[in-house]
């Protein structure tokens, strides 16, 4: 403070009375400068603009967002001039207009929005119809707001938003000052932000759709290139109040822009937001003063805040005060007139005597100089209290209304309260109804488990049958190796048959020759039969040698249809049993299948207790939290009571 020769009362007051400055906030001149802006009412303005808009219909004209704001412009300045309140803003004489006009004509809307979106053009000589578009769509959006018809209306107010963001976009790599209506234009876009944010749901949502940081940078951008102290004193109140509106906002919805507090961060470490904060700080409006203390306080916890520049910022305001309020500027005291005493007879007693009142006189010139230098002083301090009264009952407002904001922060916290209790006892119900359901699955767990262990004992008794099943099939392919040495072994005793059965053949045919043979000798020898007994008998042996061979032929032949039936026996027997290994495989594969199913719904069930014990456990700990969390409610609340 001594290093800037910086008076305490300049700074410290922000910061010492913040409460007192607090409640000048929405003061009572605010509110019925409020009162005024609302109840004014145009009826011939809105007959005029709703004959001229039928009549341009009529002649089939085309309706576009500047010939309207035009139009609107040209009934405002008419019914200006015989207007007894004609200082204030045409576009808040409008409100009752657009209230009847959105009451009756609803399905128009969308249409006036469009014409509107028109409107704003990226044209920066142009700015004075966007800013009376901007205007208008502010107050339109009030009233849509009032009557629920925001939501029905998304599409063109966001169409209007991105024009906004457009404008401001284009307009960040200009000079300002070779701007026309560009410091009102941002301020009517700015409001229409906050119309839009403090709109509810469906406005938070189109600002996060169409705003970004990156357009509130862009907006900021012509006023960040300069210094405010090198501006002219007639435009740099505007531009005073636009930056620090803007960093209001920022500060307002840090919550609702995404990366908004980092780039509130950012700018407020720049040097010329400390320049611009400043100069805010010793305005006389009350709505830009207030915003700059939050900001100025706000910047204070900073560690790369440029305070330097902040003190020498205000150092500079106090010298340019101090200059022009100086005694020094002022018509100074005439000087004190001398009487001239003329004297019958001069003598020196007499000319002491003059001599001596002179001195005195001139001393009393310095001591009224003196008291003058006091007096201004005192007109100065004074002046300085006169101030400070002000902030004081500006902020006892403010108290008042933070004391009725603290009610109603109370009464949610009360209804936020009551809902937290309906939600724990909701959750204490899901509870009580998940642990039913954990003592059912535990109770279906227990018999998934003995399923399980009975299903697993089944699979050890079918795979020991599938084992004994495999022993008997290797046994039978055994058997089976057997039978086949065995048809081999028939196969060749088929053939050796076979060869008897040509033998015999061969012997039946000789026998036939020999029996005809026997005829003929019978015949030619009959009358030698007795001269032929030893052939005879001969032949009774060779007959009965046949008959033993027949015998024996007919004992082959039952020993071959007895071997042909075990073949085809063993034939059947070797078939059923492949189809038996075959079923038994096919029941293997099943029981295979089935194990695997099984051991899948084990799994499954496995999974799903885990996941129901998962379960179990965030609702414990959702519980925990909620207790947790009604015990600080009820500490707060018996803290506030």
């Amino acid at each position: 403070m001594r290093q800037f020769n910086l008076k305490r009362s300049t700074l410290s007051t922000y910061v010492k009375n913040e409460a007192q400055i607090m409640e000048a906030f929405e003061g009572e001149k605010f509110h019925a400068r409020r009162k005024r802006s609302c109840t004014a009412a145009h009826p011939q303005l809105e007959e005029a603009l709703l004959q001229w808009i039928v009549a341009v219909r009529e002649s089939k004209l085309k309706l576009s967002g500047p010939l309207i704001c035009a139009q609107a412009e040209r009934f405002f300045q008419g019914i200006g001039e015989t207007d007894e309140a004609s200082d204030e803003d045409p576009c808040d004489e409008l409100c009752p207009l657009l209230e009847g006009y959105v009451g009756r004509t609803p399905s128009t809307l969308e249409a006036l929005l469009s014409l509107l979106v028109g409107a704003v053009e990226t044209n920066a000589s142009s700015l004075d119809v966007a800013h009376m578009s901007v205007k208008l769509v502010t107050l339109l959006t009030k009233e849509m707001c009032t009557q629920n018809l925001l939501v029905a209306h998304n599409a063109p107010v966001t169409a209007f938003l991105k024009a906004v963001t457009v404008l401001l976009v284009a307009l960040q790599d200009k000079e300002v000052d070779s701007l026309y209506f560009a410091p009102e234009m941002y301020l009517a876009s700015l409001r229409f932000f906050h119309t839009l944010t403090d709109s509810g749901i469906c406005g938070e949502t189109i600002v996060k759709q169409c705003l970004t940081v990156e357009h509130i940078r862009a907006l900021l951008k012509p006023y960040l290139a300069k210094d405010p102290h090198c501006l002219q004193d007639a435009c740099i109140a505007k531009q005073v109040e636009v930056v620090t509106t803007c960093l209001d906002f920022l500060r307002q919805f840090m919550t609702k822009l995404e990366n908004a507090e980092e780039c509130l961060q950012e700018l407020l470490q720049k040097p010329v937001t400390a320049s611009y904060l400043s100069l805010a700080l010793c305005l006389t409006m009350e709505d830009v003063v207030m915003p700059a203390f939050h900001l100025t306080i706000m910047a204070n916890f900073q560690q790369d805040f440029s305070r330097e520049k902040f003190v020498e910022s205000l150092v500079s305001v106090n010298r340019k005060r101090k200059a022009l309020e100086s005694p020094a500027k002022r018509d100074k005291p005439p000087p004190p007139m001398h009487a001239a005493g003329t004297l019958p007879r001069p003598s020196i007693p007499v000319n002491n005597h003059n001599r001596r009142l002179s001195m005195g006189e001139l001393k009393q010139s310095e001591i009224l100089a003196v008291y003058e230098n006091k007096i201004f002083k005192l007109k100065a301090r004074e002046e300085e209290l006169l101030q400070l009264l002000e902030a004081k009952t500006a902020a006892l407002q403010q108290s008042d209304r933070l004391v009725t904001k603290y009610t109603c922060i109370e009464a949610k916290n009360e209804a936020e309260v009551e809902e937290l209790r309906s939600l724990l006892r909701a959750s204490e119900r899901r509870i009580e109804d998940t642990e039913e359901r954990m003592v059912e699955v535990e109770k279906r767990s227990e018999e998934t488990a003995q399923s399980l262990k009975a299903s697993r004992t089944k699979v050890k008794a079918l795979k020991a049958h599938i084992e004994e099943l495999e022993q008997r099939n290797n046994g039978l392919d055994v058997k089976a190796k057997r039978l086949e040495v065995v048809l081999k072994s028939l196969e060749s005793a088929q053939q050796e048959i076979q060869s008897q059965k040509e033998m015999i053949a061969m012997l039946q045919k000789h026998g036939d020759s020999m029996k005809l043979k026997l005829e003929a000798l019978t015949k030619a020898n009959e009358e030698l039969e007795l001269a032929n007994q030893d052939q005879e008998k001969l032949l009774k042996e060779h007959e009965a040698k046949m008959k033993d061979q027949a015998k024996c032929l007919h004992k082959l032949q039952g020993s071959l249809d007895e071997k042909t039936a075990l073949v085809k026996s063993l034939k059947a027997e070797l078939k059923s049993i492949n189809e038996a290994s075959i079923a038994l495989q096919k029941e293997n594969s099943a029981l295979e299948q089935q194990l695997q199913a099984l051991e899948s719904k084990y799994q499954k069930k496995d999974e799903a207790l885990q996941s129901k014990s998962n379960q179990v456990a965030k609702l414990t700990a959702d519980l925990d939290k909620l207790k947790k969390m009604q015990e600080m409610i009820q500490s707060i609340s018996a803290g506030i009571l």
